[in-house]
């Protein structure tokens, strides 16, 4: 799996990604608006990031790296989400990583696959309501507010079918 946009490369999780995933769990900035920094110590949340995101197979999600630097800078994928009864589009960036437009290129690349390899009918996502920038994210892609995920208190962004 393996998605290239102008200024990104997006492909399958491995194990050395997982230092940049962990410098973002526990930014408070980059996670204040996805549950926060992980509880988990170093040893267990590794194990979890290579359950989830490196030996998965039942998910689409990548890693995001900037195509110039090669640097992590995030993740972006669709999930199933029970609470929603969709696949869901997920993403979060490195704080460092914010306001270049990133989200939104690796976002629409990733619905892209879903839609077209995938062959998905529909993908919703939700946004935590204070999160302003990626509610803008989620309408410029076409995810309007359907309402609220009454198990949450996030937005729900109305399904692309």
């Amino acid at each position: 799996m393996y998605i290239e946009t102008e200024r990104l490369i997006l492909r399958k999780p491995i194990r050395e990604d997982f230092a940049g995933y962990w410098l973002m769990k526990k930014d408070p900035m980059a996670t204040l608006y996805t549950g926060g920094i992980t509880p988990y110590p170093y040893e267990e949340r590794y194990k979890m990031f290579q359950e989830e995101w490196v030996d998965s197979g039942q998910n689409s999600e990548f890693t995001i790296m900037e195509k110039e630097s090669t640097m992590y800078i995030g993740y972006c994928g669709i999930r199933y989400c029970d609470i929603m009864g969709e696949n869901e589009l997920l993403y979060g960036l490195c704080s460092n990583s914010w306001n270049k437009g990133y989200g939104y290129e690796a976002a629409k690349a990733v619905l892209d696959y879903g839609f077209s390899i995938l062959k998905l009918e529909c993908i919703a996502a939700a946004v935590n309501p204070q999160n302003i920038y990626s509610e803008k994210i989620l309408a410029k892609l076409g995810m309007n507010c359907a309402g609220e995920l009454a198990m949450t208190g996030w937005k729900s962004c109305g399904n692309m079918c």
